[in-house]
């Protein structure tokens, strides 16, 4: 990683992981892949791999893996999933770590794995001395990167002028839109996107049918049973379709939300009252953070916090006319009527649902 003289101290970089996208990354892979693909029994054509993983042991020997070997990731998933059932985009809320059956890793072995995904690559190696990453570490480390380059739309769009004005209209990547339904939000906000009709595609996206498999999850949590009637009512209240029926269902579900963060704080730690609202949303994010095993899960908890703290609950002042809606100018009766809109129903429900997937 450094220029010297015979003798000069350098640089050396021994553990990374990079995508396709880094100039760094083409700059390793090119130079690393020869010297193991030209001793491989087999002649590798580079424009034919889709992944590969070398495993290299400390006699100075290497395994190499190209295209076919076995990799399994382990997705959280959004519904109930049965052996053989065909996996879509819309039914992967993350990707928390990957695993490769039949492969095994001394505690000397060097690793270097490379996989294609979409039109990108990721690449991680760990080439310390002793390996500095224990297995489980390594099959995260792997897991981030499929992520990261996975929902890279999703990431993107936390940052930047587009995610601001979504942001200010009260969305978030809430689980349950991750994938195609994101995608079209972001280009909704685009300088050039159809802000209106895109908006409404999403909205309209959430059918009966759709919104029934959502509360089936919340139903099979035992912090929500109880609260099953008010979030129904709520819910329903959204699918008449109507301004009064936005306006129901947010009355409704905003106080509930708070709700279900007092019950699931009540459930850890055995008292409810006095308990301030930023010590509540912290706890409920660190719970999503111990569920998705990472603060860079796809259930987003530090992003969360924020969201709830700046948006969902946000303060007010009537004197500067700083109402924008929230649970508190909700509550309090001082909220604009025309902020009362669907779209503004939906996202209750999507924080609501947020929060079933973080207990």
């Amino acid at each position: 990683m450094s220029n010297g003289k015979p003798g000069d101290i350098g640089w050396v970089l021994t553990r990374a992981s990079l995508t396709s996208d880094d100039p760094l990354f083409h700059r390793v892979i090119e130079n690393m892949t020869p010297a193991y693909f030209g001793r491989a029994e087999v002649q590798v054509f580079a424009d034919a791999v889709a992944q590969f993983l070398f495993v290299l042991h400390g006699d100075g020997s290497a395994d190499i893996y190209v295209n076919d070997f076995v990799t399994l990731v382990e997705m959280l998933a959004r519904r109930p999933m049965e052996a053989g059932a065909v996996v879509t985009d819309r039914d992967i809320a993350d990707i928390r770590r990957v695993r490769f059956p039949g492969i095994n890793f001394d505690p000397d072995d060097k690793v270097v794995y490379c996989f294609k995904a979409g039109w990108k690559f990721g690449l991680f190696f760990d080439l310390s001395s002793p390996r500095s990453s224990t297995v489980d570490e390594l099959e995260l480390a792997w897991g981030t990167l499929r992520r990261r380059l996975t929902y890279e739309h999703v990431y993107e769009g936390l940052v930047g002028l587009d995610a601001a004005y979504m942001r200010a209209d009260g969305w978030f990547p809430f689980v349950e839109l991750i994938g195609t339904d994101f995608r079209t939000l972001r280009d909704a906000y685009s300088p050039t996107g159809d802000l209106d009709g895109l908006v409404e595609r999403v909205v309209a996206s959430f059918d009966a049918a759709r919104l029934k498999v959502i509360m089936a999850r919340w139903w099979a949590k035992p912090v929500f049973k109880p609260k099953q009637a008010l979030l129904e009512a709520g819910v329903e209240a959204f699918l008449s379709g109507t301004s009064a029926g936005a306006i129901q269902c947010i009355k409704t579900l905003h106080s509930e939300l708070e709700g279900l963060i007092r019950s699931i704080y009540l459930e850890d730690k055995g008292r409810g009252s006095g308990v301030k609202i930023p010590e509540l949303l912290q706890h409920v994010v660190e719970r999503g953070e111990a569920k998705g095993e990472s603060d860079q899960s796809m259930l987003l908890p530090k992003e969360f916090l924020s969201y709830l703290k700046e948006v969902l609950f946000a303060h007010f002042n009537v004197d500067r006319g700083d109402v924008e809606l929230s649970r508190n100018s909700s509550s309090h009766g001082v909220a604009r009527p025309d902020d009362y809109t669907r779209a503004r129903a939906l996202q209750a429900i999507l924080a609501i649902d947020q929060l079933c997937f973080y207990v």
